[in-house]
């Protein structure tokens, strides 16, 4: 007997995702949102840092996991309360 099984693919919803990023990238907002992300990161990465330190794991485990959140919520959509 032959079966044709398709492979097994991750669905993490991501074409459903395109149109919403699409929609996030305007022209108009550009200047804003690049003075956001900059201060975003002027508050997050000493903040990952200060928590990598107190829960006693090297500083470098806070640099990466901030880098990693912070992709992962502005590819999610991301929300007010991101940091």
């Amino acid at each position: 007997k032959k079966t044709n099984k398709k492979p097994l693919l991750l669905n993490l919803g991501i074409p459903s995702l395109v149109p919403e990023w699409k929609n996030m990238f305007n022209s108009s907002t550009l200047l804003t949102d690049i003075s956001a992300g900059v201060t975003v990161g002027c508050i997050a990465v000493p903040l990952s840092l200060a928590i990598a330190l107190a829960s006693g794991v090297p500083a470098e485990v806070g640099l990466v996991t901030a880098a990693v959140s912070g992709i992962a919520g502005g590819l999610l959509g991301g929300t007010t309360l991101a940091v």
